[in-house]
């Protein structure tokens, strides 16, 4: 029992460490394929039996995995997040600042004008700027759901541990996912996988779980998040989960799938027979 535990705490803090060395790698993916790529570029010399003519035509240069996730973060971070951030908390700070010098900081006009102003320039904004950009970062990552029974639970401490421990995973999943996908995983396997090694993987995710749930407003826990996931993905290539080390099943997945297992016996499979019948 005391090994397992300890076990069970090793994989939780090596999950921890491999989510963060994101971060560090991304600045060594670029180095490692340019080095692979040389490697091949001198296999190729050697194994062919005549020389090549060599092109004056330039090759273009591709596009650094660094300077892509960088550019990433800086669009949801520096251009979604900060323009949020900058209307809050500067633009209108500074507008109601500059109101209550022309009328006067007790005037009811002030109080009047600025209800209107604040409505005219929040509705303006959010219509014009937020909405439309929080609408594509959702069509673009299609990761934001939360389930109803975890909101409905009557106490609050066990709703937001459950609600933790199922974002965790989850986001473990959707990191993880890219990898095993290119490895030929099947959906099942990638499920039964992390509810097998949920220690590992609870750690894995609860960096980003955490820093996503802090966040009161749901858009800048939006943005939040799509600054740090493709760090994740990044270490979740790099990363070798530690398995085996709890003797439990953590069935998180399990209601799920057996939902989904019923809904496409119910509808999908019935019309498979109909049509094969015919």
């Amino acid at each position: 029992m005391d090994n397992t535990l300890l076990g069970m705490c090793h994989a939780f803090l090596k999950g921890i460490l491999d989510s963060l060395k994101g971060i560090i790698i991304i600045f060594q993916l670029d180095s490692k394929l340019k080095e692979k790529t040389e490697l091949k570029r001198k296999k190729k010399e050697i194994d062919s039996p005549a020389p090549q003519k060599t092109s004056n035509v330039p090759v273009q240069e591709e596009n650094k995995v660094s300077k892509r996730t960088i550019q990433c973060c800086l669009l949801n971070g520096g251009v979604f997040c900060g323009s949020i951030l900058l209307f809050d908390h500067i633009l209108l700070p500074c507008l109601l600042f500059t109101l209550r010098l022309i009328l006067g900081s007790s005037s009811t006009y002030t109080q009047f004008y600025w209800t209107w102003i604040n409505l005219l320039l929040s509705w303006t904004f959010n219509a014009l700027w937020v909405l439309p950009l929080f609408t594509l970062s959702k069509v673009i990552n299609s990761l934001w759901f939360q389930t109803m029974l975890v909101s409905k639970l009557p106490i609050y401490l066990i709703a937001d541990t459950i609600g933790l421990i199922h974002m965790c995973l989850l986001y473990s999943l959707y990191a993880y996912e890219y990898k095993w996908y290119n490895q030929g995983w099947e959906l099942h396997r990638r499920l039964s996988f992390i509810e097998h090694n949920f220690p590992y993987f609870l750690g894995f995710g609860l960096t980003l779980a955490v820093l996503t749930h802090v966040c009161s407003s749901y858009i800048i826990s939006g943005c939040v998040f799509s600054v740090l996931f493709p760090l994740q993905i990044i270490a979740a290539n790099e990363a070798d989960p530690v398995i085996n080390k709890s003797e439990y099943q953590l069935k998180l997945f399990s209601p799920v799938i057996a939902i989904s297992n019923a809904v496409f016996n119910h509808t999908i499979r019935p019309a498979q027979v109909k049509q094969a019948r015919r």
